[in-house]
């Protein structure tokens, strides 16, 4: 009669480490839980004393003029943020998904920003980087040839990679290793390029760009025509090239919004 043996084999120590490590990172979580959860609590309940207002010596009319100021100089990325992506994401031809980008730029934008606002107290807006756009689009996308839905996936990755170096500190330690110079540099690149964007584009219809600056065989781009009447004037998105009628003005000391329509 045969007899069947058979024997585990623990490893005692790799077992423990593992339930170490996954004690610990719920603990984390949920401590940062609590953490966020009281916060959301005292926030309903006393807004001011969450974002400190007084010990920070503003004003609740001060932080919406700031809120208002931060948001009309950001706007040009509900537009702009679209219009570079809808060169790579499009389903039949580049632009026809446009509106679809325009609505989730916009979710985008108004997530994180709320975020950093309720979880840290940072008076930042965050909206998708220019550069990025580019580097998806024209790079990735176009000259690589590679699918976006693929791309977007990559995208996802790098989120989720990008979280997990901000919660262990190595990216604090990346951004340091940046020399100030090259910080700076940056900044202004961002500057000249929204700049480039917005100044150029053909004036003509349907695309109804700026026309400051126009494309080139001989040098990519060049000057356009100052004689254009699009290039030297406000205009709709019907095409109807025509000054823009301001009927309604809304002051705030130092700043001034007209509502306008063609």
């Amino acid at each position: 009669m045969s007899q069947l043996d058979c024997e585990i084999y623990f490893d005692v120590d790799s077992l423990t480490a593992r339930i170490f490590s996954y004690s610990l990172t719920l603990n984390v979580v949920r401590d940062l839980s609590m953490k966020y959860l009281t916060r959301f609590h005292n926030l309903v309940r006393s807004p001011a004393q969450v974002f400190q207002i007084k010990q920070l010596g503003t004003t609740y009319q001060t932080e919406i003029l700031a809120g208002i100021t931060t948001f009309i100089t950001m706007a040009y990325t509900l537009v702009v943020t679209p219009r570079i992506l809808s060169h790579g994401i499009f389903l039949q031809h580049p632009g026809d998904l446009f509106d679809e980008l325009v609505m989730a730029t916009a979710i985008v934008s108004a997530v994180a920003t709320a975020l950093i606002s309720l979880l840290t107290n940072y008076p930042f807006a965050l909206a998708p980087g220019m550069g990025l756009n580019s580097l998806f689009a024209f790079s990735v996308v176009l000259e690589l040839k590679l699918n976006w839905h693929l791309a977007l996936t990559a995208v996802l990755l790098q989120g989720l990679l990008l979280i997990a170096l901000s919660m262990s500190g190595i990216r604090d330690r990346l951004i340091n290793a940046i020399p100030l110079s090259l910080k700076q540099a940056t900044v202004a690149g961002i500057g000249f390029f929204m700049a480039y964007i917005a100044m150029s584009g053909n004036p003509e219809s349907p695309t109804l760009g700026a026309g400051l600056i126009v494309a080139s065989a001989a040098t990519k781009t060049t000057l356009g025509s100052l004689s254009n009447p699009v290039t030297l004037s406000l205009f709709c998105q019907s095409g109807k090239t025509q000054l823009v009628k301001p009927f309604w003005r809304l002051n705030f000391r130092f700043l001034t919004i007209n509502f306008s329509y063609c």
